[in-house]
């Protein structure tokens, strides 16, 4: 290719990806207070953790070590085993490449919602082979309510495990569905090492009910024998690949946790954390913009659930099946059904808190159902000549982003305070001796105030 061919290329590039150039710049205007390494999220768990353990990463690499131990919290403990602190992501990356923390933070956050949107986008492209379903579906999954009342809100480093999720089954799916299954398997092995790399380990029960629950449709076959040799060892290669690349941050979070009080398991209430009742059920599946409700929700609006309900419709269809089963398992396991509590006595569930979080299996499979159930409004309407094909899918967009965008809160920034602004810190920095105890009320002996 020679250089004037480059701006025919690239216009052909731009039109070719259209839709997936909107995703990211929904994302950079969703993070738009955050573009900038002076901000960062308004948010506890972003002021506190990810720039505590984004400073101890620095810390290491500028020492040519991995933040294994950390001297800065509770007079020290282990980091590295923590399971909910990333290791290989972008933040890493940016850290190791800029030295600045603030900025790998703020990039890394708006580069996974980016990333949430465009695996979705694949996922269901591959399903079904319409751009602007996929849109519809990409759109729903990055801005449905379970982003709003759980991601943004609470510890933003999990929206790194919820970007992977779709390509976890995308690569899955593939494996099981072509030749090249070997490849695809090595690569879905790959993506659920990652999960554990970037502090996802919450989502791994999730991730495998949903493979657990597509290999059972699968092999609902006449040619069931053909299929459960190549399930297995499609098994096989993704446990393989998961087990060998992720060992370096899995057998240290374990051993991490027999040390710790999970190592005798959680009590049935922890475990149930704050289940969906049903006076919230409208505010956890249909709409946390219209509806008032508390605690964590998976909404994805008044356009999503009918489009969800028209996706109904292809119910013969394997990924529609997949998705029918994965909000039904969805539904029970966040509420203190008869599942949820035979779910208490599986190994990953003992260990987890919150039930509640299985909302994300209702977020991704709602997204699926979205772009199906956009098909089947199309061909409903096919008959009205005078409609638009064009403008309605604009139509439907624009009031999917009006309800799952604007009339939500947007992420709040503020400004970044180095530690010597902090009265406190800089009080205790004047003690300069090996040994010395700092009286101080704390509000709890818990939480952040060890920090």
């Amino acid at each position: 290719m020679g250089v004037k061919d480059i701006p025919s290329k690239a216009r052909s590039f731009a039109k070719e990806h259209y839709y997936i150039f909107i995703l990211l710049l929904l994302a950079l205007f969703f993070f738009h207070g955050i573009l900038s390494a002076s901000k960062i999220l308004n948010n506890v768990h972003y002021i506190n953790d990810v720039t505590f353990y984004s400073y101890n990463m620095k810390k290491s690499l500028s020492e040519n070590s991995l933040p294994l131990w950390t001297p800065y919290y509770y007079s020290g403990r282990p980091l590295f085993a923590q399971p909910e602190y990333y290791f290989i992501d972008l933040n890493f990356l940016l850290i190791l490449l800029t030295g600045n923390i603030y900025l790998a933070m703020n990039f890394s956050a708006i580069f996974y919602l980016f990333l949430a949107g465009l695996g979705m986008y694949i996922l269901v492209y591959y399903f079904i082979e319409d751009k602007k379903a996929s849109f519809i579906a990409a759109l729903v999954y990055m801005f449905n309510g379970f982003m709003h009342t759980f991601v943004v809100p609470g510890n933003i480093m999990v929206i790194e495990g919820y970007s992977l999720l779709p390509f976890i089954v995308f690569f899955t799916v593939k494996a099981l569905k072509t030749k090249e299954f070997i490849l695809y398997s090595i690569i879905a092995g790959i993506f659920a090492a990652l999960l554990v790399h970037v502090g996802g380990v919450i989502y791994l029960q999730y991730v495998f009910i949903l493979i657990l629950t597509y290999s059972i449709i699968y092999l609902a076959d006449k040619n069931i024998v053909n299929r459960l040799i190549k399930l297995s060892v499609v098994g096989i290669i993704i446990l393989a690949v998961f087990f060998g690349l992720s060992a370096i941050k899995l057998l240290p979070g374990i051993d991490f946790m027999k040390m710790s009080n999970r190592g005798a398991g959680i009590s049935y209430q922890e475990y149930l954390g704050e289940p969906v009742k049903l006076s919230n059920f409208l505010f956890a599946f249909i709409s946390n913009s219209l509806f008032n409700g508390s605690g964590l929700s998976a909404a994805v609006g008044i356009i999503g659930i009918i489009l969800l309900l028209l996706g109904l419709r292809n119910y013969k269809n394997r990924a529609v099946i997949f998705s029918i089963v994965i909000v039904l398992l969805s539904l029970l396991l966040s509420t203190e059904s008869f599942l949820s509590k035979l779910f208490f006595n599986l190994p990953l569930f003992s260990q987890s808190r919150h039930i509640e979080r299985a909302l994300v299996l209702f977020a991704l499979s709602a997204s699926i159902l979205a772009a199906f159930g956009f098909l089947n409004l199309n061909i409903l309407l096919e008959k009205y000549q005078k409609i638009n094909k064009k403008w309605l899918f604009w139509g439907i967009a624009s009031i999917i982003f009006l309800e799952l965008f604007l009339l939500q809160n947007a992420p709040q920034s503020v400004d970044v305070i180095e530690p010597d602004k902090i009265p406190i810190l800089e009080y205790m920095s004047k003690d300069d001796s090996y040994f010395r105890t700092i009286n101080l009320a704390l509000s709890t002996p818990i939480g952040a105030s060890g920090y």
